[in-house]
């Protein structure tokens, strides 16, 4: 029987299908925020689990958001905007450095790490 832990990577032991979706958009446009409705649509999830996620992550201290306006068919719409802070790079930086060295100390090595 094989180890599920040396199979499944990392990213999939520590966060949701979804978090990892919202975290790789996020982390890989580091300098740009995004409205809410546009992280829904590009990362292909439900509105619902999106919220539930950005929330959590929010609380996690890996994202922020911030309330701002724009205009839509000429109404004024106020919507959430997220995005990485520095603290939430560094938190995610050391939680995968942390759980990459104790999969190498349990001999399962970095293969599939993240």
């Amino acid at each position: 029987m094989g180890n599920t832990l040396a199979s499944a990577g990392l990213g999939d032991a520590l966060f949701s299908s979804t978090q990892q979706r919202v975290l790789s958009l996020l982390f890989g446009q580091p300098d740009r925020s995004f409205f809410k409705t546009e992280i829904i649509r590009k990362v292909g999830a439900g509105s619902g689990t999106v919220q539930r996620e950005l929330a959590r992550l929010e609380e996690s201290g890996f994202v922020e958001g911030e309330y701002s306006q724009k205009i839509v068919e000429g109404q004024i719409i106020k919507e959430r905007n997220y995005r990485v802070c520095a603290e939430g790079a560094r938190a995610l930086r050391h939680t995968l450095e942390f759980y990459t060295a104790r999969r190498a100390s349990f001999g399962l090595g970095a293969a599939n790490a993240y």
